[in-house]
């Protein structure tokens, strides 16, 4: 008796089997293996036969020894790998000889597209904002076409493949099914230009598009005739069903409530505004708007509870259930968020009301296996990342709170039963225990993720997700009781939408007040990759999923010393060697990083023709390739919006010790330049003016001069006001000039020595700002273009002498110019294209 009672009291050290998590991290393993190394079909298939028949083998010559039986295990988990490698190469690496991606390149080209709309046309509507010009605030409508045929030469011919269409405007009577033609200009997605920067051309292929075909205006597309089969009436029904849902929503809704309920209920964020999305994620609530397991699971609570009212049996409940919830992921287009959690939450159905008992991590890793197989791209996509990890943690947090609840039984009962306060007491004291033990285990599991891949880390969101679960479940279910009762029984929407509108207001002021706490959130760099790797390695032989030669108690010994690892590690970077100057691809626009050498950060502009968003995400991205994490001072040329549009995102993102500019920037009749300049004194930045004759202290080892404009320069134009910056390390300068031009180039080379070795073309290379003068008085090496791809800057070789080196970001993506402390001078592309070393170029 004393024994048996000693192997309970450890019930932690016991281990349940989880065969099918392990073939399904061995099958994750063969698809990652086929991303990096590329492998072709004869590797794969050659590899698969060789450990084919050395399974046979083994089985055949050694079937009664303890080493086969490992040995076997181990073969069988290879050939799970290969089996992995193979699918993923089939979705990823091969293509039909017809898809249309071989008629496709990064270079934009006019041509028809016939074929039919299998994705329904969404409009994304242009916020009103101050930052992108008024004459890009267009609205876009984007859908999904099965591509019949294309214009070729002047002539038509087959193809096969989806292509994403973006059409400028309003595309009204179109729907999923029809057959369409269309006439736009066919490209690639380019490749990224910038450092630690999302891959968006990988992004679209996950999705299985590899080409996008924009139209400017929606008369180019034309309606043809065609037979409609079943599945398009399918899709034709669900589509009015979807339409229906979002007016039921947008008329039983206040404007505030309603895009917080799309994205709750259909998965849909378009309707959100900027400000929306910024408050969840600085609130760590973000996945709250994502449909996951937890919708699902409230989703299917629900269900399961009408059919017990229904007096249904358990397995006829559970089909119920199980349609519900198909039908469900099918209503919301069956995104890839949607069908993990579909597939999970029907494994798990399965489970329960099978014979067998459930293991969590069994069902876990059937269902990661049944994804992999169907999209194994999937195993790439962020998301889907940090939606297992969460999931889990919770299967691992819900082990924990068992094998704690069987050990408190053990003990003997109290010697009188408590007070009933007492026992509601403890009850709720116990529920919300295990709510942030489940919350520390998703956030043990999905941080270091998180913060690697937004660089983002939000503490607040540690203390509300626990308290806003249960809420968000019961603002769910009044959700999913509105839809069914407008869609079905309409007159009895009125008893479910009120009280659903006031629990979203209430979801809305919780989430905006932990945004804005002062210390609810920070940006970080976030870890780097071979961090990554080792921490979850050792996590995963932590809990019990992998066994390592130690016990889980050293590998969360190991887990402790590894985050010491990977917080020392950037602490011991060491001081940059010389000046580096890194100008950034962002199209129409300017974005300079200078990081000096005693480490400090300048920055000059923050903005492009397109938006801030994104500048200030490339930016951001820069920074962390650098290994820093804040920008001393940030220069802004003038007061044209594609030179500082990125600057507010970037200081939420990033703290800005000063932004500096001339006085003629503060023009305050532009409303975009009132808003940066409120936006900046709220977030407590010093704003300096700065004017000809003023010198930047950066660094003692780096001169930086004010050289334009005066302060009794006065010019009609913006541009002519652009600030001149000329830096000068080891005998080396660099002469920045932002979009200067017309009274302002005469105004410079009269007052100043413009001599330079490196300088960027004035106003991205227009010629009526590169004239002959300001090349001979320069006389550069090198000439950096900041321009968009596609914009040819051949045209500036009359304008210098045949000595300059012309580039443009357009063409090769990020230049960096680096100064070693001896004066040496190299200049380096981001795009494998050419290396330039002094005035040699090296291929």
């Amino acid at each position: 008796m004393i024994q048996a009672s000693k192997v309970q009291d450890r019930p932690s050290e016991v281990r349940e089997h989880a065969p099918a998590m392990v073939v399904s991290l061995a099958f994750g393993l063969g698809i990652l293996c086929d991303r990096w190394a590329d492998w072709t079909w004869t590797t794969l298939i050659g590899i698969s036969v060789l450990l084919t028949v050395g399974i046979l083998l083994l089985i055949r010559l050694l079937p009664s020894r303890d080493d086969s039986s490992r040995l076997l295990m181990l073969a069988g988990l290879l050939l799970c790998g290969c089996c992995g490698a193979l699918r993923h190469h089939a979705c990823w690496s091969v293509r039909s000889p017809t898809d249309i991606s071989t008629f496709a390149s990064e270079a934009p080209a006019v041509t028809r597209v016939v074929g039919r709309v299998v994705g329904p046309p969404t409009r994304i509507e242009t916020p009103d904002d101050s930052m992108t010009p008024e004459w890009m605030r267009v609205d876009r409508t984007i859908g999904l076409l099965e591509c019949e045929t294309i214009d070729s030469v002047g002539r038509e011919i087959p193809v096969t493949g989806t292509i994403r269409f973006d059409v400028t405007g309003h595309l009204m009577g179109v729907a999923v099914g029809d057959r369409v033609a269309i006439y736009g200009s066919l490209r690639r997605p380019a490749a990224p230009r910038n450092p630690q920067v999302n891959n968006y051309r990988d992004w679209l292929r996950i999705q299985g598009i590899d080409v996008l075909l924009s139209v400017d205006h929606p008369d180019h597309l034309l309606l043809l005739p065609s037979e409609q089969g079943l599945f398009d009436r399918l899709q034709q029904v669900r589509s009015r069903l979807r339409d229906g849902a979002v007016g039921l929503l947008q008329e039983q809704l206040s404007d505030r409530s309603f895009p917080v309920a799309v994205s709750l209920l259909m998965g849909d964020r378009s309707y959100l505004s900027e400000e929306t999305r910024t408050a969840f994620i600085e609130s760590g609530t973000m996945h709250l708007l994502a449909i996951s397991g937890l919708h699902i699971g409230i989703l299917a609570a629900l269900l399961h509870l009408i059919c017990r009212l229904c007096q249904l049996s358990p397995r006829a409940a559970a089909l119920t259930t199980l349609l519900g919830i198909i039908c469900y992921a099918m209503f919301t287009d069956h995104r890839p968020p949607v069908m993990r959690a579909t597939v999970l939450a029907g494994v798990v159905l399965l489970g329960t009301y099978s014979q067998k008992r459930t293991n969590g991590y069994q069902l876990l890793g059937l269902s990661a296996l049944i994804l992999m197989i169907y999209r194994p791209v999937d195993l790439f996509d962020v998301g889907a990342q940090l939606s297992f990890l969460a999931i889990l943690g919770i299967v691992w947090s819900n082990r924990l709170l068992k094998t704690r609840e069987l050990q408190r039984s053990l003990q003997p009962p109290p010697p009188q039963s408590p007070h009933w306060l007492r026992y509601v007491g403890e009850i709720i004291f116990q529920t919300l225990i295990s709510a942030y033990v489940m919350s520390a285990a998703i956030w043990l599991f999905t941080l270091p993720l998180t913060a690697h891949q937004f660089q983002i880390v939000s503490p607040i969101g540690f203390a509300v997700n626990a308290l806003l679960i249960p809420f968000v479940a019961l603002i769910l279910a009044a959700g999913y009781l509105t839809l069914l009762c407008g869609l079905l029984f309409p007159f009895l929407t009125g008893l479910f939408a009120p009280l659903f509108d006031s629990l979203l207001s209430g979801l809305l002021m919780g989430v905006e007040g932990s945004a804005a706490l002062e210390y609810g959130h920070f940006a970080v760099n976030g870890p780097t990759l071979w961090w990554l790797v080792g921490y979850y390695v050792l996590l995963i032989s932590a809990i019990g999923l992998v066994r390592l030669p130690v016990s889980p108690t050293w590998c969360w010994k190991g887990i402790v010393v590894w985050i010491g690892v990977g917080l020392t590690v950037p602490l011991l970077t060491p001081k940059p060697d010389g000046l580096t100057l890194q100008f950034l691809a962002v199209g129409h626009g300017g974005c300079l990083i200078v990081r000096t050498p005693n480490g400090q950060v300048l920055m000059y502009d923050c903005g492009a023709i397109t938006g801030g968003d994104r500048v200030a995400k490339v930016a951001r991205g820069a920074l962390r390739e650098l290994g820093v994490s804040r920008v001393d001072g940030l220069v802004i040329s003038h007061a044209d919006i594609d030179h500082y549009s990125g600057v507010s995102k970037l200081s939420e993102a990033v703290p800005i010790r000063a932004v500096c500019f001339s006085q003629q920037f503060l023009d305050f009749k532009q409303r975009a330049v009132k808003e940066l300049c409120e936006s900046l004194a709220e977030a407590r930045i010093p704003l300096r003016i700065v004017q000809e004759g003023d010198r930047l202290r950066i660094d003692p080892e780096v001169l930086v001069e004010v050289l334009h404009p005066s302060a009794r320069f006065e010019d009609s134009q913006d541009n002519a006001h652009s600030i001149v910056l000329r830096l000068t390390f080891a005998g080396r300068s660099i002469l920045l000039t932002g979009d200067l031009e017309g009274a302002g180039l005469p105004a410079l080379w009269d007052q100043q020595d413009c001599r330079a070795d490196v300088v960027t073309a004035p106003h991205h290379g227009s010629i009526k700002a590169n004239p002959v003068e300001l090349g001979r008085r320069i006389n550069p090496k090198y000439v950096i273009v900041c321009a968009s791809p596609g914009e040819s800057s051949d045209r500036l070789a009359q304008q210098y002498p045949e000595t300059s080196t012309i580039l443009s970001t357009g063409d090769v993506g990020a230049i960096t110019v680096h100064i070693s402390p001896a004066g040496e001078l190299e200049v380096t592309t981001f795009l494998p294209r050419k290396n330039l070393i002094g005035a040699v170029e090296v291929e």
